[in-house]
């Protein structure tokens, strides 16, 4: 006879399999694939790299119709990170709001971040604090929101100052 010890771990074995296969079952009813994730590292890796061009021809290569909210997040998130390693703010505000609009509750902070980057770069200040205030509230104690939204905050009027500013920005 097993000991209430043994029953327990055999207990809490069999609900771990059965939740990894409920997990491998949803991910294969949704179409997720290894690949999903390959190409996600890819383009980080790009990205951190400062290739932000080879960023984007990584996400490219996979649309985003098959993929699960959250990967379909990180997609947007190194697209918008991407853009603005490219230097278009424009594009990065709007792969920053279609990550939003994933709900991605892990990694939002980031894209609201992010978001406040491209706004500042865009020049529309007001928007990139309110970005920024919402990535300072999303992100714990994340120190990063916090010193981008102090740099957009002190930043003076003239545009060799918005530009020094915008270059110390750090995108996440």
């Amino acid at each position: 006879m097993l000991n209430k010890h043994m029953q327990r771990f055999a207990l809490r074995t069999v609900y771990m399999a059965f939740g990894a296969l409920v997990a491998i079952t949803a991910n294969a009813e949704q179409g997720h694939e290894g690949h999903d994730i390959v190409y996600l590292n890819s383009a980080l890796k790009a990205v951190r790299s400062g290739d932000g061009a080879g960023a984007l021809a990584f996400l490219s290569q996979q649309g985003e119709e098959n993929l699960c909210p959250t990967h379909k997040a990180q997609h947007f998130g190194l697209a918008c990170r991407a853009h603005l390693a490219t230097g278009d703010a424009s594009a990065a505000r709007s792969a920053c709001a279609r990550a939003i609009e994933s709900h991605d509750v892990r990694g939002n902070w980031r894209h609201y971040n992010n978001l406040g980057i491209a706004e500042f770069q865009l020049g529309n200040t007001a928007a990139a604090v309110q970005a920024l205030e919402t990535a300072v509230l999303q992100s714990g104690t994340v120190a990063t929101p916090r010193k981008n939204l102090a740099a957009v905050r002190g930043a003076g009027a003239g545009d060799a100052q918005v530009q020094q500013v915008a270059a110390r920005l750090q995108a996440r």
